[in-house]
């Protein structure tokens, strides 16, 4: 992992610009050292004022003032987000994007259809890990459950949908959202109702209650979320032999409202949950504490996705920590699958998802015995993505669906019906019908 001095050594006096408005952003302008001239801070849903004694800048005046660096201070899935937001105008602009850690975020992977040139810990090896501890935590959100969505932030867009299906506009929805969240979370741990009585303060909308849109939130996302299986019945194997297993997780989702989630992908084997916002201190501040309070002097290993916030965070209050990747980082490893450059709308991004949350779904699907499942069959993966594609665009039209469907599939066995896929092709039908 690169130092910030091995980052920054190449643009000793440029200009550049910190993106992000978190602590995280704090804590690196109050140690500045480095002969970079820092011209402003960037977001994505804010282009003015001042925070940490910086102006507030537009992404489009940091091109126009010839910076050349913008560096992600942010959570991982969260720079992947702010890379997709502003790769088209630091491409056009040769500015580069690296994050924390000096990992270039405008890198672009090659499309891979077989997953064993992936890496990450295996089944047996965690299982052989597990075995020197007493106890087992788990991160909640992309590892043991997923969204069936390529960002988090997806669900205030989709949300914002809903409310709009309902006759409520709120100007700028999205952005508000998630704009109250990071300004609460600076100080505390907040609620989603919390988060939503600020924001309707903040921003004088007078249209919905907070109640009403926390509760609205809280219905699209838990629709959206699917279990890891795999990882779940290693997990469910754990707990039966014994061993203590408890969920620790960063949200704004209170300890009851996790349980319902975990019940509604059928995992109930666990001894407790512990949630940041129901603790009121997270994983990077307190909330290793509060579970060393609950194992009682057992050991422990913790399991998650995020470098920061589970593996480092963990081992910085004495728990061992193991990271497994989530869909998402799986999903980069293999290229996104030749999809990057068509995801941008909501709906391209919902359907990417998808995609991911059923192929990409098991962290351990680099495992030689699965990698073999895309291995050579780039044209079932890309019936499949259009197949969803049509599903979710059809509008309840069994008609159009079909005929699509079906010349979808006849072109195709159209374009390798000589080739060496041709049975691929043949068996596509049954392996849609597993979706």
């Amino acid at each position: 992992m690169a130092t910030f001095s091995q980052i920054l050594q190449p643009y000793q006096g440029q200009k550049i610009a910190i993106y992000g408005l978190s602590v995280q952003t704090e804590n690196i302008l109050s140690n500045w050292v480095w002969e970079c001239e820092m011209i402003g801070l960037l977001d994505g849903y804010r282009t003015s004022g001042e925070l940490y004694g910086k102006p507030i800048i537009s992404m489009e005046y940091a091109a126009a003032s010839g910076v050349k660096l913008v560096l992600v201070a942010a959570r991982p899935d969260s720079c992947k987000v702010i890379a997709k937001r502003i790769e088209k105008i630091c491409r056009e602009n040769h500015i580069a994007v690296l994050d924390c850690q000096g990992n270039n975020l405008l890198a672009r992977k090659t499309a891979s259809y077989h997953f064993a040139a992936g890496t990450g810990i295996t089944k047996a090896q965690l299982s052989q890990l597990i075995t020197r501890y007493e106890a087992v935590s788990v991160d909640l959100f992309d590892t043991l459950v997923m969204r069936q969505t390529l960002f988090p932030t997806d669900t205030f867009e989709l949300t914002d949908c809903y409310l709009r299906k309902k006759g409520i506009e709120i100007e700028d929805f999205a952005q508000k959202r998630l704009g109250s969240e990071k300004y609460l979370s600076r100080s505390g741990n907040p609620t989603l109702q919390e988060i939503y009585a600020y924001m309707l303060e903040q921003y004088s909308v007078s249209s919905a209650d907070a109640e009403t849109l926390a509760r609205l939130e809280w219905s699209v996302d838990r629709n959206l979320i699917v279990p890891r299986e795999e990882l779940c019945e290693f997990l469910r194997g754990i707990y039966r032999q014994g061993k203590p297993v408890y969920i620790v997780s960063d949200t704004f989702y209170t300890k009851n409202q996790l349980a319902q989630l975990l019940e509604k992908c059928g995992f109930t084997c666990y001894t407790d949950i512990l949630s940041s916002c129901g603790c009121q201190t997270s994983k990077t501040q307190q909330l290793f504490e509060r579970l060393k309070d609950r194992l009682q002097g057992k050991s422990c290993i913790h399991i998650g996705d995020s470098v920061v916030a589970d593996v480092e965070s963990a081992e910085k209050h004495g728990i061992a920590a193991c990271r497994i990747y989530s869909g998402l980082d799986l999903l980069e490893q293999v290229g996104y699958l030749g999809l990057w450059d068509q995801i941008g709308s909501l709906s391209s991004r919902v359907r990417t998802g998808m995609l991911a949350a059923r192929l990409l779904n098991s962290p351990f699907q680099f495992e030689s015995e699965k990698a073999e499942m895309c291995k050579n069959r780039p044209v079932i993966l890309a019936f499949c993505y259009l197949h969803r594609c049509y599903a979710i665009s059809s509008s309840g039209c069994t008609v159009t669906y079909r005929a699509a469907i079906l010349k979808i599939y006849g072109s195709l066995r159209e374009t390798v019906i000589s080739s060496k896929n041709c049975m691929t092709v043949w068996k596509v039908p049954r392996i849609l019908s597993t979706f």
